[in-house]
Order: structure tokens, then C-alpha cells, then sequence
């Protein structure tokens, strides 16, 4: 079976573990004692075949429909209502965004003109002039991104965000798998949809803790494959390292900000 990304999960196990002991004579005791060990378990999320890109989007069709039915605004009649009100942001908002959509693009503009340069040849002010750029992007794009991130979370109720977890969860199902010495299981067992979704209930509402764990790395991991559908395990990596990074600036500018919040109060 083909697969487009592999981890492990290590698990608390007793295992026996075998101690050789040389005695005086010279003859070697081995003795087997019962140790607590972190053992590591292979999964995988296996490739897609053709029918089954076929029947989750005929799913996502299905919890669409569901949505509308049900009373969910699609995005098109969310994003027309906004629209009659005078946009998602407000007016603020939209001179900051302008303003940072301007500053980004005469960043670039500077810095595609520096980089036509060949590095060897570039001079010292280039050099230097190259590294503010990079310093100067970095903030404005996290600041573009938190604005394009407060829009997108106001169509989290639509029928498409709805459709869209569903058929994440559907993937979910049926593309993790366990590597047990070379034999392939399903991690959420095999079986119709319904099985596979009682197995997964019960891993969410159970105590087994390392089922969770590897529950939640598996969500992890399609959502990514969902959003960016690498095709290798170098590109799936590459992807998450990404998006840690991001994480960790995301998280540098937080403690920024709370440490200014301090220092007013103080």
C-alpha cells in the first residue's frame, strides 16, 4: 500500500529484557526480568485511490446539502449580506489592510530588483538593504494574516466550513493505518463508515490515552494533507515545519504584546 506520510507514537509496554552475568567460573547466567519501556508504534496515512476522491467528494456534496437544508448559510449568501452592510471590516480595518497590502508590495518590488542581482556581485548596501527587507516583511505579513484570519473565522458557521470537517473526519476514517512489523491494520478498524465512526467515538469518549494521542496526531496530519494535499513524506514534512514556525512567530508576538500590556499597567 502506497502511503503519503509516516509517524510514530511511542506507548508505555512491560517488556522482558534479557541480563547476561558472568560468574567467577567464567560461565554466563542470563536472566529475563519484566522492564516498563517506551516502545515506538508506526502509523501511516495511505494514499488515495481514485474511487475514494470520489466518494468523499460525493460525502462533502451530501453534508452540504445537509447544511442548506438545515437552515446554513452557504459563503456566497454570508459574503452578500456582508456585502449590503458594508463588508466584513471595518473602515479601520481596511485602511490598515490597504496599507500593509501597500507596504508588502513596495517591500517585494525592492527586494526582486536586489535578488535580480547575482549574490556575488551584490554590494554591501544590497546586502545589508536585502536583510532589513526581510525584516520588515516578516511583521507585515503575520499583521496581513491575523486580518485575513479574523475574516475567514466570521464563515466558520457556513454549510461549506460544516461540509468541510465533516469530510476531514471522513478522511480521518479511512486513511490511517497502524505498521505492525510490516502488517497493515486500520487504525480505526475495517468495516461500512458507521463502524469506523462508533470506533472512533469510542476512542474520543474512552480513557485509553494513547488511542487519543494517536487520534489526534492523525487529525493533525489530515487536516494538513486535506489543506495542502502533499504527495511525499518530504512535502508533508516540509509543510509542518512551516507551519511550527509560524506557530513559534505567532507566539513571539503574543509575548510581545503581553509584555507592553505589563509595562502600561506598571
Amino acid at each position: 500500500m502506497k502511503r503519503i506520510y509516516e509517524f510514530t507514537v511511542n506507548k508505555e509496554e512491560e517488556v522482558s529484557e534479557d541480563t547476561v552475568e558472568t560468574k567467577k567460573d567464567g560461565t554466563e547466567v542470563t536472566t529475563s526480568k519484566k522492564v516498563t519501556k517506551e516502545v515506538p508504534h508506526k502509523f501511516f496515512l495511505r494514499r488515495p485511490t481514485r474511487s475514494m476522491t470520489d466518494e468523499a467528494e460525493l460525502y462533502y456534496g451530501v453534508k452540504l446539502a445537509e447544511g442548506i437544508k438545515a437552515g446554513l448559510l452557504t459563503r456566497a449568501m454570508l459574503e452578500k449580506r456582508f456585502e449590503n452592510d458594508g463588508g466584513t471590516r471595518s473602515d479601520d480595518e481596511n485602511e490598515q489592510y490597504q496599507e500593509i497590502v501597500s507596504k508588502l508590495q513596495n517591500f517585494h518590488k525592492e527586494q526582486s530588483k536586489i535578488l535580480e542581482i547575482d549574490e556575488k556581485k551584490r554590494t554591501p548596501a544590497q546586502k545589508k538593504k536585502l536583510k532589513e527587507l526581510d525584516a520588515e516583511i516578516k511583521p507585515s505579513r503575520r499583521a496581513l494574516r491575523d486580518l485575513q484570519m479574523d475574516e475567514d473565522s466570521l464563515y466558520e458557521e457556513t454549510a461549506e466550513s460544516r461540509a468541510r470537517n465533516k469530510v476531514i473526519l471522513w478522511w480521518m476514517l479511512h486513511l490511517a493505518f497502524e505498521d505492525n512489523d510490516g502488517k497493515e491494520t486500520e487504525f480505526f478498524g475495517e468495516g461500512n463508515w458507521e463502524k469506523k465512526l462508533e470506533r472512533y467515538d469510542e476512542i474520543d469518549e474512552g480513557e485509553e490515552i494513547f488511542d487519543i494521542v494517536v487520534a489526534r496526531k492523525i487529525a493533525y496530519y489530515v487536516s494538513f494533507w486535506f489543506v495542502g494535499r502533499p504527495n511525499s513524506q518530504e512535502e508533508f514534512q516540509n509543510m509542518i515545519d512551516l507551519a511550527l514556525k509560524l506557530d513559534e512567530a505567532e507566539q513571539e508576538k503574543k509575548e510581545e504584546v503581553e509584555k507592553k500590556e505589563a509595562k502600561k499597567k506598571t
